[in-house]
């Protein structure tokens, strides 16, 4: 969304910062003199002082997840055995199979 007509500039952003806190103007008057939201401003201010929401956050697999670690292992144990499909037991690629999914 960076660079869209929708985003905030940074030196916009600053004007916010610096009223709040140089000023002591409240969260509350300086989103009604931008003409902006409350979420807005917690938004840029998440994002501009490190918090960002955006980072990678490991989720837990899906409830209906029918391929757990277990059933993971057999798969791959059966493949280095019988050598099906295109990866056989000889690929490098085949010992990081078990960490693609």
């Amino acid at each position: 969304m960076a660079g869209s007509p929708l985003s905030a500039p940074r030196t916009m952003r600053a004007r916010w910062y610096l009223q709040v806190d140089k000023y002591g103007k409240s969260i509350n008057e300086v989103c009604e003199i931008f003409g902006i939201s409350k979420k807005t401003y917690y938004k840029w201010y998440n994002l501009d002082n490190g918090h960002d929401s955006r980072k990678y956050v490991s989720r837990k697999d899906h409830p209906k997840l029918k391929l757990t670690p277990k059933i993971r292992l057999v798969i791959y144990k059966a493949k280095i055995k019988y050598t099906y499909g295109l990866y056989n037991h000889t690929s490098k690629t085949n010992k990081l199979w078990l960490y693609t999914f």
